[in-house]
Formats: C-alpha cells, structure tokens, sequence
C-alpha cells in the first residue's frame, strides 16, 4: 500500500514539475482573404510568421474564405511556446504580406496579430499588389486522343522563367507552350513562374479530360465497321453509351449512342469529323459534317448541340401548318453553322407511304420577326428521308399544308380480328341454335311417345 501511495505521489510530481514547459495551446484563425479588395482566388497558401519564423499555412477555399467557424471546421493554427504578452502573428497572401483586423471589432487594418493560447479569432485579410503570382488558361480543357492543348501564361508580376508540368509526366519552360495528349484520362496541370528569389506555383486539379476515340462519356466504344459505308457517330441525349445497328435500304455504320453532343473541334476551331446527333424519337436527327464552324450567339466557338423532339402543340403561334406532326429544338439558343449541317426526318414504310409528298416541307420558326419560313426540302424514297439544310438553332416542324392529309402512326393499326358474320356474335348464333336442337327433339320425343299410345288395343278386349 505504501509502494502505491509512494508512485502516485511521484507522478502527480512529475505532472507538477513538466507544467511549465508544455507548449502554449494553439491560436487559431477563419475568415476573409482579399487581394487589393478582390476575393484572393481559390487554391492561394495563406502562411503566418512568428517572431520572424514562419509556422502555420492554410489554403483559400472558396474564393475569399479560408477555415470556417464550426467545431469541425478547418482553421489556420498558429503554436509554439510563445509569450502571450509579446508575439506578435504576421500573415501572407502567396508571399505578398497582408494586413489583418479582427471582423467587427471596429478596428484598422495592422500589419500584425497578438498571439493569445486558445483563442479562435474570427480575421480579415487583405494584401497589396501582390508581386508574384501565377496563373494560366488553356483554349481546349477537352477532346479526343490526340488531343492537342494550347496552354498561356496569365500570371501577374515580372517574370522570367516558366515550368509546366502537363500531368501525363511531361513537361516544358515555354511561357505558352502547346502539349498533346495521346491517352485518355484527366489531367491536373501546375505551373510554376519564377522571377530572381520569387517562386509561385498554379495547380488546376482535374484541368484535362481526355476521352477515348468514340467515347466522350467514357463509355463503349464505336464499334467495328458494320454494315459497310458511313463515319458518322450517333449521339442521342438522355441515353447511356450502347452500340447498336441501325436498319435502313442504304449502307448503314456501327453507331453509339451517347449522353452529350459533344463535338471534336480542331485548332481552327472546325468539326474534325462527320457527327449525327439524333432526337430521343428516332426520326430526326442532325448530321454535322468535317470542317464546320459552330459558334454561340457572340460569335465564340461552340462544341455542344443538342437536338431534342418537341411534344405536339408547343410550336410557336401563326404556324402556316394544318398539321405538324414533328417538332423539334436546336439547341444552344443562337448557335449557328456555317455550312454542312443537315437537318433529317427518316421514316419506316409505313409512314412514307402515306406521307403526302407534294404537302409536307420543313418550315424554321424565326425569332427576330415571330414568323414562319419554309426550307427548301429534298426526299429520297430511297432511303425514306426528308432533308434540309441549315445554318442556325432554333424551332423546326414538319409542316403540313391543307392539302395534306395528316401523316398516319409510325406502327401499322391492329387489324379487328373478323368473327365470319356481319350479325350476332358466334357464341350467341352457337346457343341459339343448341336450343332449337333441343327443343326439335324434345317435340319429336312427345309426339312419338303419343302415337305410341293410341295405337295399342285396351286390355281385356275382344
């Protein structure tokens, strides 16, 4: 028992005797973080300095925030066995010194915090020009292997030397260099700037995607050559990467269904290969052939078309047509092509059969003046198509004038299945005529049985 009380007290000794020289608890900080008043972007260290020996280090996430106020939050931890009374916390924004104020305190910007043990400060930063800090763009984030990426520095502040580093093991000490890509996958990409003893680092996680040939969603592939003819690849909104084949009179490709209307554009900003993106309804479809220029409604280049199947009735107002059985949207609002775009209405043979050639034409609905205006049409009874150029999005129709007749169902109708009798149903005639059997017989049975009877002498006569 004494032994006990001997190393108890022992250690409540050594507890007493180590107190006063375990480290301070941590100060910690959260808040705002501006450059020159703008929100410092993303990604840029905040780092401290105590008593001229640098500590500890955050990064701003999001823009113009670092840490957050909740018990769980991250914070920027400032320790060590300071005074409490004397050391003084420096802040910096990317190397670039900042000032700092405590948020609603009232008080003016300083160029220093006290350090206080176990204090969590709620603080505004703000730094000057900053004198160094990198930054870059890229003018295509996505395409196919190969897919060739032109990169520009955009970092602020003198400097003279660049390392990029592409993500894939390569790199370059271009100021702008052009990097391409052979295999498929995404990419992070940093770039380095350095100017004499001034170093600052960019890195844009995820920066590059790559998809394989065929599969901008990174699904199946786009087949084999199937079916002879044709380069084109099938791209259907809202469905998943499937390969099918499609079953027309002419020489048809392997095609894959895709989830996006993505178009490969090469450095001139032109489609580098023929692409069909196809309406959920499987009748029309948009065939966008090599070397088109697609671009948005301020000019810039565009690579995303969609073509969707509209719901009979939601055309615009004043349609010259009877009837406008399909309708479609071309989509972005404004995009428009400079050539080589066709839009196509393909058909099964029952519905060109009975499709009035000479009434039905594609009409555009044109927004600038609310107005309908036909398209010059072309048909291949051949391949059971109708076809029509165009060079911008917007709402299209089938358009049916008076003099046609509105087109049947894509599916035959059921025949009625024919009973062999234009009167009463067969059950009904069947038990009808059971009866009357029945009823013939029974009427034979009563009059046999009754000449039976007054034919045979009484009993006992003479």
């Amino acid at each position: 028992m004494m032994v006990i009380l001997f190393l108890a007290l022992a250690f409540c000794g050594i507890c007493s005797g180590e107190s006063n020289t375990q480290p301070q608890f941590p100060h910690m900080f959260y808040g705002t973080a501006t450059i020159m008043g703008s929100p410092a972007p993303e990604g840029y260290t905040i780092t401290t300095t105590v008593d001229g020996a640098a500590n500890g280090m955050i990064s701003v996430s999001p823009a113009g925030t670092f840490g957050g106020e909740g018990a769980l939050d991250q914070k920027l931890i400032v320790q060590g066995d300071f005074q409490a009374s004397t050391s003084r916390i420096t802040f910096a924004i990317e190397g670039s010194p900042a000032l700092c104020r405590e948020y609603g305190s009232g008080e003016g910007w300083q160029e220093s915090y006290p350090f206080t043990p176990g204090a969590v400060t709620n603080l505004e930063l703000n730094a000057g020009e900053v004198a160094l800090l990198a930054d870059f763009s890229v003018n295509r984030p996505d395409g196919y292997a190969p897919h060739t990426a032109q990169f520009a520095d955009q970092s602020t502040g003198s400097h003279d030397q660049w390392l990029w580093n592409f993500g894939d093991g390569k790199t370059s000490a271009e100021q702008n260099p052009s990097h391409t890509y052979t295999t498929a996958g995404t990419y992070t990409v940093s770039l380095t700037v350095i100017s004499g003893t001034l170093t600052n680092v960019r890195t844009k996680s995820n920066y590059i995607t790559v998809f394989a040939q065929g599969s901008p969603s990174g699904g199946g592939g786009g087949g084999g050559g199937g079916g002879g003819g044709g380069s084109g690849t099938v791209i259907t909104s809202g469905q998943t990467a499937t390969t099918t084949m499609t079953g027309t009179l002419t020489p048809s490709p392997t095609v894959t269904r895709m989830s996006a209307g993505n178009l490969l554009l090469g450095t001139d900003n032109t489609t580098t290969r023929e692409v069909t993106i196809a309406a959920t309804d499987t009748i029309g479809s948009l065939a966008i052939g090599k070397g088109v220029a697609p671009v948005d409604s301020t000019g810039a280049p565009l690579s995303t078309v969609s073509l969707s199947a509209l719901p009979p009735g939601t055309i615009p107002p004043k349609s010259p047509c009877i009837a406008a059985p399909y309708q479609y949207e071309i989509t972005p609002a404004g995009v428009r092509f400079t050539s080589g775009v066709t839009l196509v209405l393909s058909f099964n043979e029952t519905t060109w059969a009975g499709l009035d050639k000479e009434g039905a034409s594609l009409a555009r609905y044109n927004t600038t003046d609310a107005s309908w205006e036909e398209i010059a049409t072309s048909m291949d009874p051949g391949s059971r198509t109708m076809k029509a150029a165009v060079t911008r999005g917007g709402t299209y129709v089938l358009c049916l004038d008076e003099g046609a007749q509105p087109l049947p169902t894509t599916e035959p109708p059921v025949p009625p299945v024919s009973t062999g009798s234009p009167g009463l149903p067969l059950g009904i005639i069947a038990l009808a005529s059971l009866l009357i059997i029945v009823v013939v017989g029974v009427i034979a049975y009563l009059i046999s049985t009754r000449t039976t009877n007054e034919g045979s002498p009484p009993e006992g006569g003479q």
